[in-house]
């Protein structure tokens, strides 16, 4: 398996838990957060949207814990 495929899902993965960590939090403008959040895993892992939230830690832990794991399946599914 290439690597773009694995990457891919993970980063798919990683957007939609970092969306549902969020969904019970309160702060205005939540479902462009909400957006941003899920996009922004393509980017930049955890900046963006700490500022936005002002939640450091589940996004930083989210982010080592996705980053690991697109480390291993790189390595481990890569051609």
């Amino acid at each position: 398996m290439n690597r773009l495929l694995p990457g891919i899902l993970l980063e798919l993965a990683s957007g939609l838990v970092d969306v549902l960590l969020m969904l019970p939090m309160k702060f205005p403008g939540k479902a462009t957060a909400l957006t941003r959040a899920f996009f922004s895993r393509f980017a930049i892992r955890f900046l963006p949207d700490a500022v936005i939230t002002k939640a450091y830690g589940p996004i930083i832990v989210t982010g080592l814990i996705f980053g690991a794991l697109a480390r291993w399946a790189g390595r481990a599914w890569a051609a």
